[in-house]
């Protein structure tokens, strides 16, 4: 097992593959909240694999996907099978992150906050599925490394514990700023 890692804060992160309501996919059993979070420099993302972390490859063209599916297994060979082509530095690398509302304690923090209202709004689980199609200006995270173990591989699960997201508004949210209650909610 890995040694207890301190938890990921990303600022100013670019997320992807939104699944905040917890929808089946092709790739996501119902229920499943999670997104990836883009590690944008290579180095740091080679760091974080060797840590524990999940991290995952995906090569921007997709003939590439499929012959490094095909030839590389492992995160190293597929890094070698990137570099040998000259194609590592435009390769995305990103980590699954879930969001869990299993245990009430461990329930994630997400801060929704409108530039109109300077206000702030924690989310629930019934409303974070808003997320999905929301324009988002800004988001923070802070990602909790949860450790695993099964025969002899093991790894960390990364967890969403806090997250600060800032959404784009419309022009006239400004101009309507006046009339919001504290108690609403979009």
């Amino acid at each position: 097992m890995y040694e207890r890692l301190s938890d990921l804060e990303v600022a100013s992160a670019e997320i992807i593959f939104r699944n905040f309501t917890g929808r089946q996919t092709d790739y996501n059993k119902e229920g499943d909240r999670n997104f990836s979070v883009v590690i944008p420099d290579v180095n740091q993302a080679i760091d974080l694999y060797n840590k524990g972390w999940n991290v995952q490859i995906r090569p921007k063209d997709a003939t590439t996907r499929q012959e490094m599916k095909e030839a590389a297994h492992t995160f190293e060979e597929r890094i070698a099978f990137l570099d040998a082509r000259g194609e590592l530095p435009d390769a995305l690398f990103h980590i699954k992150v879930n969001v869990s509302y299993k245990y009430k304690e461990k329930a994630p923090k997400i801060w929704l906050y409108r530039n109109s209202t300077k206000k702030r709004e924690l989310m629930e689980e019934s409303n974070v599925g808003t997320l999905d199609k929301a324009e988002i200006e800004n988001i923070d995270l802070v990602i909790n490394p949860s450790g695993w173990n099964k025969g002899n591989r093991s790894g960390y699960m990364a967890f969403l514990k806090e997250a600060h997201v800032t959404i784009k508004e419309s022009s006239f949210a400004e101009k309507y700023k006046d009339y919001y209650d504290d108690d609403d909610v979009e």
